[in-house]
């Protein structure tokens, strides 16, 4: 048997090599030090998985003096720009098996939700299988970390998610969503207290790292209180748990918490919780970070989508230290520009907030028909979104790459060095894209915005333990 703890050097030579931080050459060449290493299948190739360690980064003639470079095993890899792995900062895995949908303006945010609501699967073992596919359509869109959401099913907090996602090589958080508001403030409460309690058990029984941490994902503010915010506060402090929520997402979300009407109103009378004593917590002409403010400054937040922010909003989120992920394929499906105006993730950048990237869920991603399979699938790489964002609002990719990575790394309280090629990092991933080779011995310029004006799927070549 080969003995996988034993340490070797492996040298990948390519195009080009980028990251966020300071490595940029054409052509580069990364030397890395690998060590307890296995191999994983992702569709029709096999990554490494190992423990990583950088020994050198930058220009091949600069890779070429390093003292271990001699004795490398060579990958080389002419046509490719090699990027860090990416971070998906904002997922819903368990609801992959449900496949992109379309969106129906006419019934708008709620009449999705009523469609994730019916396709939730409710038991252990399906829950899980619906990860497993989540899983394997983030690692072949070269993602090696993830904020995924864990899901009530039928209004239950679920660790399924986060066991599943403990098997798997990813790295990121397994957030535990739940809802207490109204009626049903109590119950929820009580719920969320037991599964945290049982969550927190169960990570020092596998003795869970780093690497996959465990989160406490109080819904929303039009379906979790105030009150039921800091419940969930309290026990990720006292645990050392990570935050989550979403936040300023939709119209709707935007009207029941300035004034207690609207859909969101509608579907808690729907759903047998509505109380008017949740009057008294919302409805008083605020915005929904405003509303929120004194639960963010009190944890340690980080917010997802944040579609509509003032600018009192964004020196909030700032003054929180509040990080945001902002995921543009899902703006889009729910035509968010249309109704709040752009997305102001760039003022949110200038006044310091960490804005990393998400997909949200497949529901509101794009369809696209597996070359394999012949079924409908959607594409979970955040380098869509980065290009979505390249293409439309004309940002540099170096600032798309820095959100896809480091930001993304920070917001989910990774070490964001892990997502560079700096020298010493213990790497999360190393990804290939391949682009078109400039003609006549041309030196490759702009490699990055040659990766945002390409289709090329990216190849998750290395994933780290």
């Amino acid at each position: 048997m080969p003995d996988h703890t034993a340490t070797s050097i492996l040298r990948f030579n390519c195009l080009a090599i980028e990251d966020a931080l300071a490595v940029s050459a054409s052509p580069g060449s990364l030397l890395i030090e690998i060590s307890d290493d296995s191999p994983i299948a992702i569709r029709d190739h096999a990554a490494i998985h190992a423990k990583t360690k950088v020994l050198a980064a930058g220009p091949t003639s600069m890779v070429d003096r390093h003292a271990a470079a001699a004795g490398a095993r060579v990958v080389n890899l002419p046509n490719s720009v090699l990027i860090p792995g990416l971070v998906n900062a904002h997922t819903h895995l368990d609801l992959t098996h449900i496949g992109p949908r379309p969106y129906d303006p006419a019934r708008g945010f709620v009449g999705f939700v009523d469609v994730v609501r019916a396709g939730r699967r409710q038991d252990d073992e399906s829950i899980a299988a619906a990860v497993r596919m989540g899983v394997e359509l983030a690692l072949a869109g070269g993602v090696v970390a993830v904020g995924d959401i864990a899901g009530s099913a039928a209004g239950v907090p679920r660790l399924a998610p986060y066991e599943e996602l403990l098997r798997s090589p990813l790295w990121g958080v397994s957030y535990l969503e739940y809802f207490a508001i109204g009626k049903g403030e109590e119950a929820g409460t009580r719920g969320m207290a037991e599964a945290v309690e049982e969550g927190v058990r169960f990570a020092a029984s596998r003795g869970a790292g780093s690497r996959m941490r465990f989160g406490v994902q109080p819904h929303a503010p039009y379906s979790v209180s105030r009150r039921a915010y800091m419940k969930g506060v309290e026990l990720a402090q006292r645990y050392g748990l990570p935050l989550s929520t979403h936040l300023s997402e939709s119209p709707s979300e935007v009207e029941f918490v300035a004034r207690g009407t609207g859909p969101q109103r509608d579907l808690l009378t729907k759903l047998g919780v509505w109380d008017d004593a949740i009057v008294s917590d919302v409805g008083q002409e605020k915005s929904p970070v405003e509303h929120l403010s004194p639960v963010l400054n009190y944890g340690d937040f980080t917010a997802a989508h944040v579609n509509y922010a003032t600018d009192r909003d964004i020196f909030e989120l700032a003054g929180s230290r509040t990080g945001v992920v902002f995921c543009p394929r899902c703006a889009s499906y729910f035509e968010a520009a249309e109704k709040f105006g752009p997305h102001r993730y760039l003022d949110m950048m200038f006044c310091g907030v960490h804005v990393g990237m998400g997909t949200d869920s497949i529901v509101n991603l794009p369809p696209t028909r597996d070359p394999e399979t012949g079924s409908t699938t959607a594409s979970m790489s955040i380098l869509e979104e980065m290009r979505l964002l390249y293409r439309r609002d004309a940002i540099r990719a170096i600032t798309l790459l820095g959100m896809a990575t480091m930001d993304g790394a920070t917001v989910l309280g990774l070490d964001p060095l892990s997502f560079t090629f700096k020298r010493g990092a213990h790497i999360a991933g190393i990804v290939a894209v391949a682009v078109q080779k400039p003609e006549g011995g041309q030196a490759l310029d702009l490699p990055l915005d040659r990766i945002m004006m390409g289709n090329q799927r990216p190849e998750l070549l290395l994933i780290g333990k």
